[in-house]
């Protein structure tokens, strides 16, 4: 396959087919064929890489297998397609721009955190970005918290006054965070959690996440560095009736790495539109990786839940 791949240039350039439209057409036919392979996902982001070279962009060919490339990089799997079929779909999800929610979160994690429970926080998350804003963050209601890639921030409502911190994970570790979160820290874990939380299923279109099915029913993710996650492997599973989504397990790596979740979706409704997973339970995971549900660490339940296609919107349509 990767031979084929690599000569994709040459069998364009070659006369022994002397009709370039007929040239261009079998490259697409095996760069097509290739897209279907799924398995060769990281092959994808190569050759796609490959296909912006100099001489090969330039050539009709070079820009066919360049869009067969692209969608091979999104190949979807059954449980995949299945997924965003139950969450609205892969146009829908494709031209969304924001969600806006209205949430409430309790649990053991805050309480070990010395922080408070959230109670109706609103929250304004970019799709296609990790950008989010969750107002109030902490006891101060005029406080919001922001999330912007790696960073975070606070956003005095009254006088508009801005604290930063840039690349906020680093500041994570053997501290004083093993004891108590700030403003800051809880603007930053909040945040990321709830765009990666409630930006799926967009996030099986993003290319810097690549997805693998183990078995029908469940999804693998793995996450570049460049988006804030718990932890860059997380395992999906979803109804084979419904592809709704039911559980993910991963690790709280800013809290340690010891700490094994199990997020179950405990009930769905329709706000808007939309399927939303409105009451979730994160708990620990046993020995042999089940939930144990003596012990919510995180629940949360969503009120309002909207997505907007207004690309400039600030507020709720």
């Amino acid at each position: 396959m990767v031979t084929a791949l690599c000569h994709c240039d040459l069998l364009y350039r070659a006369e022994i087919f002397p009709d370039p439209g007929y040239r261009a057409g079998l490259v697409h036919r095996v760069c097509s064929y290739v897209g279907e392979q799924r398995k060769y996902g990281n092959l994808a982001v190569w050759f796609a890489s490959a296909c912006h070279s100099a001489e090969f962009a330039g050539s009709v060919c070079g820009g066919l297998a360049y869009q067969s490339i692209k969608l091979m990089a999104v190949t979807l799997t059954t449980t995949a397609r299945r997924a965003l079929a139950a969450y609205g779909g892969a146009q829908f999800w494709r031209r969304a721009q924001r969600i806006f929610a209205t949430v409430s979160v309790r649990g053991l994690a805050l309480v070990l955190k010395n922080r408070p429970f959230l109670g109706w926080a609103r929250l304004e998350l970019e799709i296609h970005r990790p950008y989010g804003v969750i107002s109030p963050v902490g006891k101060n209601g005029s406080t919001s918290g922001i999330l912007d890639g790696q960073d975070a921030a606070l956003a005095n409502d009254r006088d508009g006054t801005m604290v930063r911190r840039q690349d906020a994970r680093s500041h994570f570790g053997w501290n004083r965070r093993l004891l108590w979160w700030d403003d800051l820290d809880m603007a930053y874990f909040a945040n990321y959690a709830f765009w990666n939380y409630f930006t799926f299923p967009a996030l099986l279109l993003n290319k810097s996440i690549s997805w693998h099915e183990p078995t029908d029913g469940e999804l693998i993710a793995t996450f570049s560095d460049t988006i804030p996650t718990h932890c860059r492997t997380q395992h999906f599973y979803f109804s084979r009736e419904t592809g709704l989504l039911s559980r993910l397990d991963y690790r709280v790596n800013i809290i340690g790495r010891f700490t094994r979740a199990a997020h179950v979706v405990v009930e769905h409704a329709i706000m808007n539109g939309v399927n939303v997973p409105a009451l979730r339970r994160v708990t620990p995971r046993g020995p042999g990786g089940t939930p144990l549900p003596g012990m919510v660490l995180i629940e949360i339940r969503v009120h309002e839940f909207t997505v907007s296609f207004d690309e400039t919107t600030n507020t709720p349509p």
